[in-house]
């Protein structure tokens, strides 16, 4: 027993005798997903971790991570709570982050190391309130409320900006607000869409639509099965004459990489059971993902 005290003692005097610049730099090429348990090694690890000066430097040496949030809830008696997704050598499991607001149907968008969590559903009513997670810390601040409340919206982030879009009932142009994040300040884009639109075809709710950011643009995909196209630069949401293609495969669980839509062909139409899609090729349409074996690697499919 004194022999084991002795290792520790021998172990926190060595933590304690390293340079601090050695000991930042030691925890900065680290994986995140170690922080947990290195904070409980020594004071002065946790006092680090908590630092923004660790993030910077993980910055500048380039060994940023993405790691994967989800709010996760069963409605309608479960409050949703935020989760992060860790990996190691075996297994995948989702690690709960008690400390994060979460609400139903919020819209959420990310820019840098922050996300926005913006509106959804209150005791079942739509709310306006808006949060900033800081992924980096867990942290969370209150942001000025949205113009409106908003549940089931659907926002995107392009250039400092975040626009938020639908989540409402109302029969008008006003479905877009944006959020300007550095003057911390909301306004309404006007005349989204031509009035001829949505006192016809589009006039219904406008709910929770599939959302993709592209090419500096933000493409929706309407519940009328129109394909709607938001061009910060000209302020409109309008209807994309290029849309028809681009609606024959897309579906919610579609996900963008590197400005291009990648979706699950369930029918495998082109042959091959993921599909990609490229809005800045000159022929605009959806092309196989080349290199999936289809009975080892997405065994459901054959099932």
């Amino acid at each position: 027993m004194a022999q084991k005290q002795e290792e520790e003692e021998e172990v926190k005097k060595s933590f304690a005798h390293l340079p601090y610049d050695v000991t930042e730099h030691c925890l900065a090429i680290a994986p995140r997903r170690h922080y947990p348990n290195l904070s409980l090694a020594s004071k002065s690890f946790r006092r680090i971790l908590r630092s923004p000066e660790l993030y910077q430097r993980r910055s500048t040496l380039g060994v940023t991570e993405p790691v994967l949030y989800a709010s996760v809830g069963f409605p309608p008696s479960q409050t949703p709570s935020w989760h992060t997704l860790h990996r190691n050598h075996f297994s995948l499991r989702l690690l709960k982050i008690a400390s994060l607001p979460s609400r139903l149907l919020s819209a959420v968008a990310t820019v840098g190391t922050e996300m926005y969590v913006l509106g959804g559903s209150v005791g079942g009513n739509p709310t306006s309130d808006v949060n900033l997670i800081d992924c980096r810390f867990h942290t969370s601040q209150t942001l000025p409320r949205m113009k409106r409340a908003l549940s089931r919206a659907v926002a995107g982030a392009i250039d400092g900006k975040v626009y938020v879009i639908g989540g409402c009932r109302k029969k008008s142009d006003d479905w877009v607000e944006v959020f300007d994040v550095k003057t911390q300040a909301w306004r309404d884009m006007p005349a989204v869409l031509p009035r001829a639109h949505w006192e016809g075809q589009f006039s219904h709710s406008f709910l929770g639509p599939p959302l993709a950011v592209m090419d500096g643009k933000i493409f929706v995909l309407d519940p009328s099965a129109t394909c709607l196209v938001f061009d910060p630069s000209v302020g409109a949401l309008v209807e994309w004459d290029d849309g028809g293609e681009l609606m024959s495969l897309w579906q919610a669980s579609s996900c963008v990489v590197d400005d291009k839509l990648y979706t699950i062909d369930t029918g495998r139409s082109l042959k091959y059971p993921i599909v990609v899609y490229d809005p800045k090729a000159k022929v605009k349409r959806w092309k196989p993902v080349y290199g999936v074996n289809l009975r080892r690697d997405l065994l459901p499919f054959d099932s």
